[in-house]
């Protein structure tokens, strides 16, 4: 009898010890769940961005949102029923212990979608891509064609002079994408890349002289790095030599006959566009790119190229001038480009201007979005994916959406109108469909809100 007692208490002592391990196992080991939640937000970013693509492509409006919070509660209790005898009659009868234990582990787990359509957020997505965000994958290594190409929407080289007249090379699949991506490729060839340099940036609104007594504290200001800039406004109907100037602006300016204004201006690293490089070394390859895209007639070909001091990388004050600031003199005296020439023999000087004209988060969308809708055949013409030259001087896939991928390979997958769609991982780097996921992903996170500073979309690589 003793020994039945001391196996019930036993029983009993270590069900009871056993609810609060258990229950210690079920709460703290959360170590998987978290990593769990941090695939579910991978997945939800990925496939937010291939339905905003397919929406693009079938022309349908994007919508976003942002998985933000999630928060999660576990909780365990156990409970333990004995029953136990204290006597029988007659004494002889067998004693019955029963034991009826019990536990409970539950969790409960909590998660937050916004949907982003505020002012702020489509401002900011509708924004240009500043030049330090393109200055920086630049500094990354990325291929310089694959950023430039997401980055770039047309080229423009403007003559100088009353001759001539204006090219526009025009990325997108219903421009002449292969002529864009010659002049982009023969620009990168001659040595385009980007640096900071120390330029300034444009604090607050223009204001004019009627205006400036109105600033509060303005001597305050200028004393603490800020500095007071004057613009001479142009004669009516020429185009104002601010940048950042609007028209509405000018046209205002203009019809108050107001002679110059002011901003307020403080200095700043900035970035910009450069050449660097012997032009002279590349000059083959780039006459057999251009000739190639048809961007030179047969019997043409480009015996040289000469850049201005100030567009040269490492041009000390003078690079600040065609900088992203809005100090750029875009007036037609100053020096620019030259090309020469070569038509059958007889070797001609053509002066340019070169502008570049970069996108929005959004407008890179649209422009992926384009492409799908070509590569999927949604519009009934079928066209296959952009090329774009790696650092190794291949060609690679810029981005492509399949109907299918590869079971054996990892991809992101999104259905959208009754269609399975995704994007395939592709190992051997051939398909940069991914990278150039992972580049937008962060630009729209960078990009997300008005409180950025402004940037503008046209920036002159040669501001004469």
């Amino acid at each position: 009898m003793r020994v039945r007692n001391r196996l019930a208490w036993a029983l009993s002592a270590l069900t009871l010890a056993s609810l609060p391990l258990g229950g210690c196992s079920a709460v703290d080991q959360f170590s998987s769940r978290a990593e769990t939640y941090n695939d579910q937000a991978e997945t939800i970013k990925e496939q937010q961005f291939l339905v905003n693509i397919l929406r693009s492509a079938y022309r349908e409006p994007v919508q976003f949102s942002d998985f933000t919070q999630v928060t999660g509660q576990a909780s365990v209790s156990g409970s333990a029923n004995f029953t136990l005898p204290i006597s029988t009659f007659p004494a002889n009868l067998s004693r019955t212990y029963t034991a009826s234990p019990g536990a409970t582990v539950s969790g409960t787990q909590s998660f937050s979608v916004v949907n982003l359509d505020t002012q702020a957020f489509y401002e900011g997505i509708l924004a240009p891509i500043p030049l330090t965000s393109i200055d920086y994958y630049m500094e990354a290594d990325y291929p310089k064609a694959l950023l430039l190409t997401l980055f770039v929407s047309h080229i423009e080289l403007k003559p100088q002079g009353i001759m001539g007249h204006d090219h526009g090379f025009y990325n997108s699949y219903y421009g002449d994408y292969g002529k864009f991506e010659a002049v982009l490729q023969a620009a990168i060839d001659l040595g385009l890349t980007t640096e900071a340099v120390n330029g300034s940036k444009d604090v607050g609104p223009p204001m004019t002289a009627a205006q400036l007594p109105e600033v509060k504290d303005l001597a305050t200001i200028i004393g603490t790095g800020v500095s007071l800039k004057t613009y001479q406004l142009t004669a009516k109907g020429e185009t104002p030599r601010d940048p950042e100037l609007s028209q509405a602006e000018f046209a205002a300016y203009a019809r108050e006959d107001v002679p110059e204004y002011y901003r307020l201006v403080r200095k700043a690293a900035v970035n910009r566009f450069c050449f660097a490089g012997d032009t002279a070394v590349n000059m083959p390859l780039v006459n057999q790119e251009l000739e190639a895209a048809g961007v030179l007639v047969p019997g043409t070909s480009i015996a040289g190229v000469k850049f201005p001091a100030a567009a040269v990388c490492g041009a000390g004050a003078n690079a600040a001038a065609s900088a992203d600031t809005g100090d750029g003199d875009n007036s037609d005296g100053g020096p620019g480009v030259e090309i020469d020439v070569n038509r059958g023999g007889v070797v001609v000087p053509e002066t340019f201007r070169v502008a570049v004209t970069t996108r929005s988060v959004e407008e890179i969308l649209y422009y992926l979005g384009e492409w799908t809708r070509a590569e999927l055949k949604l519009g009934g013409v079928s066209s296959p994916p952009p090329l774009v030259r790696a650092n190794n001087g291949e060609q690679d896939a810029l981005f492509v959406v399949r109907r299918s991928c590869d079971a054996a390979l990892p991809s992101v997958e999104a259905s959208y109108f009754g269609g399975d769609y995704c994007i395939e991982v592709d190992p051997s780097g051939k398909d940069r469909s991914v990278e150039v996921m992972a580049i937008v992903s962060q630009l729209f996170a960078l990009n997300n809100s008005a409180q950025n500073l402004p940037s503008p979309n046209v920036i002159s690589v040669l501001s004469p």
